[in-house]
């Protein structure tokens, strides 16, 4: 997805590694080893003490995230209050992006 974002606006990125977990990327970055990019989400308790948030402007990136769950059986309680939860997170976090962006325009540009 970042790869054919970075296309449409002229330019191919030329990443040296890639991680599939939060705490070796810190590591990278506070060792010196250049930029990082990760879902905003991601940042939202633990931003390192010596990193800086940029966002990205453009080209606009953005993904979709969805739960499957089995018709043929109910919710253990822990999955269901999971999924509640998940529901409800994502919910108010459109709603608090559609307030923002009522509040001022260019605030979606920027997210």
């Amino acid at each position: 997805m970042f790869i054919k974002a970075c296309g449409s606006i002229g330019f191919t990125p030329r990443g040296v590694f890639e991680v599939q977990n939060i705490v070796p990327l810190y590591g990278a970055l506070a060792a010196g080893f250049g930029i990082a990019l990760i879902p905003e989400i991601t940042l939202m308790d633990s931003l390192p003490h010596d990193a800086v948030k940029v966002p990205i402007v453009e080209p606009v990136v953005r993904r979709n995230v969805g739960i499957i769950i089995s018709k043929e059986r109910w919710l253990l309680p822990t999955e269901q209050l999971f999924y509640d939860f998940t529901v409800d997170f994502f919910a108010n976090l459109m709603d608090m992006e559609n307030e923002l962006v009522r509040k001022d325009p260019y605030w979606g540009l920027f997210y």
